[in-house]
């Protein structure tokens, strides 16, 4: 069975945050990286294995080492977050593991598969499944029993209702708002402030308020 890991990420103090949040989320704490130049006094934080340095790039050996685990990686930094996001959209396929911000609120019940990147402040409800390789941007409400399937983007402050259904390989523009029960097929695109009230079959272009198919 598949054991589910996390390494944090950040400053000491910032670090310390993110250990007390992940353990409320039912995480398994894998150990954390700090970036900060000054050593930090303690080798383990909240009995959180010390494992090296952010600079020194220990992350990426620890997940060629151990390409059994799954890891959530917590990053405070937004530009250390944004160089890691560059690199691994091109490795999520590769590497067993997720990225999530702290400030991601994941309720038990959610389940997410492998290769995710999940933004601050974005909510997971219950019963919601994320497959694998997936963007998920900042302030995205999942609603309850939502199924994002894979390699999706879905970027910021989209509202997803209650029981939508998305494909494989779509893309959900800035503040779009997906109506309950909405199925999304696969290669679908949705405009940015787009309103989808209706399903949205594969491969079709969809946008405006309430969105409306772009017929080419």
């Amino acid at each position: 069975m598949r054991k589910e890991g996390v390494i944090i990420i950040g400053q000491e103090r910032l670090a310390k945050r993110s250990v007390d949040i992940l353990e409320n989320q039912n995480y398994i704490l894998y150990g954390c990286l700090y970036t900060s130049e000054k050593p930090p006094e303690l080798k383990t934080l909240n009995e959180v294995p010390f494992l090296g340095y952010w600079k020194e790039d220990k992350w990426q050996k620890l997940l060629k080492e151990e390409k059994d685990m799954r890891y959530v990686l917590a990053i405070e930094s937004s530009e250390e977050r944004e160089t890691l996001y560059e690199q691994l959209l091109q490795w999520r396929d590769q590497f067993p593991m997720n990225v999530v911000h702290t400030t991601v609120l994941k309720e038990k019940s959610a389940a997410v598969g492998q290769g995710n990147i999940i933004d601050a402040y974005t909510l997971l409800s219950s019963n919601s499944i994320i497959e694998g390789c997936n963007y998920i941007g900042p302030k995205v409400i999942v609603g309850e029993g939502v199924h994002i399937h894979h390699f999706n983007t879905i970027e910021a402050g989209v509202i997803i209702g209650h029981h939508v259904q998305i494909g494989s390989h779509t893309y959900i523009g800035h503040g779009a708002i997906l109506h309950p029960g909405v199925v999304v097929g696969d290669e679908a695109y949705i405009a940015a402030g787009s309103v989808v009230m209706r399903s949205v079959p594969p491969g079709t272009k969809w946008f405006g308020v309430p969105a409306k198919e772009l017929e080419e």
